[in-house]
């Protein structure tokens, strides 16, 4: 049996393409305006974490 990660596995069944953002400090601030901006020009977003 392969033992795969959430991400591994979330990754398998989604078509669109996924931003990652990892680090220490700024996560939240940076993936609510990622996500702000991303919205902005008009594209469907879906911020998770």
């Amino acid at each position: 049996m392969h033992v795969i990660s959430e991400i591994e596995l979330a990754f398998n069944f989604l078509s669109k393409p996924i931003i990652a953002i990892t680090g220490t400090n700024g996560k939240t601030t940076t993936t609510t305006l990622v996500g702000e901006i991303l919205k902005n020009a008009g594209l469907r977003v879906a911020v998770a974490g």
